[in-house]
């Protein structure tokens, strides 16, 4: 009996490791499908203390070329390195004009912005749009839209909502800056050490410590932005050389023992330092030789990495966060130092800049440089008349000619801000802010929207307020602005419906770095084509195209492109037709332009007369920006081309995909014009030209064409699919596939065991 008892027990004891070997498969099969994933993000409070550090990087760029140069050396390598480092979280601020331009050139760059966020390892912050000081913004209809702006172009092109603010520049102003961010979502924002040590009710410096700033009903948390720790990451993106550089390896030592140094007086695990930094400083700089700094951006990013693999290997007391994930985590009892009023403040770094130009300091610079006051009287003329339109809106009873008409105005009100790019900054006073005027093509064309006329109507306004008059035909479907420079078409509005077919007034007066100014619409001397000399970094000279809108005229074999662009045209109004003329270098050309008021077309008619000693051959150009507002999301990846031959027409379509809206040039079958894209497009359109036959010496030659919207293209047209779509989706199939594979391994094990234990009872 005590040998059969002996045996009976081991039997129970190994159906009871079976049982808790099965119970144990269940629960790592099931767990994992209910539990929360984790991501880089977040932060067990079960962990052993240890100090939180939060690194910003700010990338921004004006809405000029520029930011493909600064793509290839700076933000590509910046977060592939970061999305190198998957459990390493990261806040990142991208302004809305360079998230504009990269949506354009790079999209590329988009990707891994958005790869990041889905990840969970990227946390995208908030600012103003075009980078401009809010401080020196003095009316709250420019800082609404500027914040506005900026929400919008990150829910459109990464759809994320952000709720910390990036203050541009660093300055402060406590009843302006705390009711602003909290009225739009924001929660927190950062600000200089010096700047929060003049808090009236600051009541001990525990530097690192949340605290909140209060206004009235409003509040905002303030993270402080530490200058030292600036100093300490600078001198590793500035060191020179590899990481096994000495100079290298002491500067990351030093950063590391200045952290820990810190961790050792965050007894009660509440403080966050952070380190918000240009992007541009980890490789664009040192590209540029800025700040006397002399070195390869791959040498940079290597330093960068050998910087986060350290931090990495002091994990056991210190963590990278971002600061949504730090607040969340506090306690829920946690007490925050109250801040009732920081007086005014002004970034550090700013005031030598400004006492080198003879101001006491940023405040004095502020209120009293001539250029800004002269620019914010610009400011208000345009601002004026929006508001006098966006109330005309508001009233308007009609909801399709409200719906239109709000349509062309959030356009303008895009224009608006970008071309109020980095306002108040020392060393930026631009012309460029004179361009803010473009809105008000726009917005015109949205006042006329709410009650537009049957007939057609022709007539001569200065739209832009900029002492150049413009000509409008408009009718109960379109909105067509011509400039007598170069009698080119600027803008075309459906008003119908508020769709946008050629209008292009966003990018900013381009200037290169050799200092030379471009101006992009204005003056004999804009030249469609720039080149950006690229000896100085080593590299092949980059060329750019500018803004140079439709129906611009150039000449083969001369050097003329820009010239004829911009060459005042005499005007003619008729009942309906709009005639331009120009005599010149003994040629006579002369274009009417009429509306076809049964369809959405602009019919255009070229005569040509060369009294020259030699044959000329001319070219057209074309700009075409089909949902203009949009494609500052999305660029040109949903822009498809289409070009059909037959019923004696050729028709060339370029055409918005995502929107359905488009514009088609139909010419006549033997009009012998060679229409083809350009090679080179001009930002946030996309250009065309067409080559008309050679015109001989005391010959004439007439060309007839139409300019059509359009919601659709024939059905044969070439399609462009975007891969990284269709690439996503294999993706996540493999990754279904591959879950539902170990699942069923799971469950078959599990049923194996099952068997084989019933078989053995």
């Amino acid at each position: 009996m005590f040998i059969v008892g002996d045996v009976k027990l081991k039997l129970k004891k190994t159906q009871i490791v079976r049982n808790i070997l099965i119970f144990v498969l269940i629960i790592s099969i099931f767990v994992p499908l209910i539990a929360k994933p984790t991501n880089a993000n977040e932060n067990l409070n079960s962990e052993p203390r240890k100090l939180d550090f939060a690194i910003l990087f700010h990338a921004n760029q004006a809405n000029v070329p520029y930011s493909v140069f600064a793509n290839e050396v700076n933000y590509a390598p910046v977060l592939e390195t970061l999305l190198n480092h998957p459990n390493l979280p990261f806040p990142l601020h991208f302004s809305g004009t360079l998230l504009t331009d990269l949506a354009f050139y790079v999209p590329e760059t988009l990707d891994l912005l958005q790869t990041g966020i889905d990840r969970g390892q990227f946390e995208m912050v908030g600012s103003t749009y075009a980078q401009n000081i809010v401080y020196s913004l003095e009316y709250e209809y420019d800082q609404n839209n500027q914040l506005e702006k900026h929400l919008e172009t990150l829910n459109q092109t990464l759809n994320v909502r952000p709720t910390g603010f990036w203050n541009p520049e660093r300055c402060w102003r406590h009843s302006q800056y705390i009711p602003l961010l909290a009225n739009h979502g924001y929660k927190y924002t950062f600000l200089e050490d010096q700047i929060i040590a003049n808090a009236t009710n600051f009541m001990g410096y525990e530097e690192y410590r949340i605290r909140k700033a209060i206004s009235n009903e409003s509040s905002v948390l303030i993270v402080d932005d530490d200058k030292t720790i600036i100093s300490l990451m600078d001198n590793v993106a500035f060191s020179n050389g590899l990481p096994t550089d000495l100079s290298v390896v002491h500067a990351v030592d030093e950063l590391i023992n200045y952290l820990h140094d810190v961790y050792e007086n965050d007894t009660n695990d509440d403080y966050l330092v952070f380190y918000g930094q240009d992007m541009e400083a980890w490789g664009l700089w040192q590209e540029e030789g800025n700040f006397g700094l002399d070195d390869d951006y791959q040498n940079v990013i290597l330093r960068l990495d050998y910087l986060l693999d350290r931090l990495e290997a002091e994990s056991d007391w210190l963590q990278l966060v971002t600061p949504t994930q730090f607040i969340d985590n506090l306690p829920n009892d946690y007490s925050f130092e109250n801040l009732y009023y920081i007086p005014d403040g002004q970034a550090d770094w700013m005031q030598i800049p400004c006492q080198n130009q003879g101001y006491n300091d940023w405040f004095d610079f502020n209120a009293n440089n001539t250029d800004l006051q002269e620019f914010r009287n610009e400011f208000s003329k345009v601002r004026n008349r929006l508001l006098e339109i966006t109330s005309n809106i508001a009233a308007k009873q009609n909801e399709n000619r409200r719906h239109a008409a709000e349509e062309l105005m959030n356009y303008a009100e895009y224009v608006y801000a970008a071309n109020q790019y980095e306002f108040g900054c020392i060393g930026v006073e631009f012309d460029w802010f004179y361009r803010a005027k473009n809105a008000l093509l726009s917005a015109e064309a949205a006042n006329y929207a709410l009650n537009p006329s049957s007939n057609l109507v022709i007539e001569i306004n200065d739209l832009d307020l900029d002492g150049r008059d413009e000509y409008i035909m408009k009718d109960a479907m379109n909105y067509v602005v011509f400039s007598p420079n170069g009698a080119r078409l600027l803008n075309w509005y459906n008003i119908s419906n508020g769709d946008i077919y050629m209008a292009n007034d966003i990018p900013n007066t381009y200037v290169n770095k050799m200092g030379t100014n471009y101006r992009a619409f204005d003056g004999l001397s804009a030249p469609v084509a720039i080149i950006e000399p690229g000896d100085q970094w080593g590299r092949n000279d980059q060329a750019f195209r500018i803004r140079p809108n439709s129906l611009y005229d150039s000449f083969s074999g001369e050097d003329s492109e820009y010239l004829w662009q911009n060459i005042f045209y005499t005007a003619d109004i008729f009942e309906d037709s709009l005639v331009f003329n120009v005599e010149y270098s003994d040629r006579v050309i002369s274009k009417v332009f009429s509306i076809d008021q049964q369809s959405n077309a602009v019919k255009v008619k070229y005569i040509y007369q060369n009294q020259d000693s030699q044959s000329i051959s001319p070219r057209i150009g074309f700009s075409f920006s089909p949902s203009n507002k949009q494609m500052l999301f999305d660029g040109i990846q949903n822009i498809q081309y289409n070009s059909t031959h037959g019923n004696s027409k050729q028709i060339h379509s370029i055409f918005n995909q995502k929107t359905n809206v488009g514009v088609s040039v139909i010419f006549s079958e033997d009009s012998n014009v060679n229409f083809c894209l350009d090679t080179l497009n001009p930002m946030f359109a996309v250009g065309a030209h067409a080559n008309l036959p050679e015109i001989m010496q005391d010959d004439s030659f007439q060309l007839e064409f139409v300019l059509k919207g359009v919601n659709s293209i024939p059905a044969n047209g070439s399609n462009t699919d975007d891969d990284s779509d269709t690439n996503g989706r294999l993706t996540n199939r493999i990754s279904g596939y591959s879950q539902f594979i170990l699942l069923s391994l799971g469950l078959i094990a599990t049923i194996t065991l099952f068997v084989k234990q019933k078989s053995r009872k």
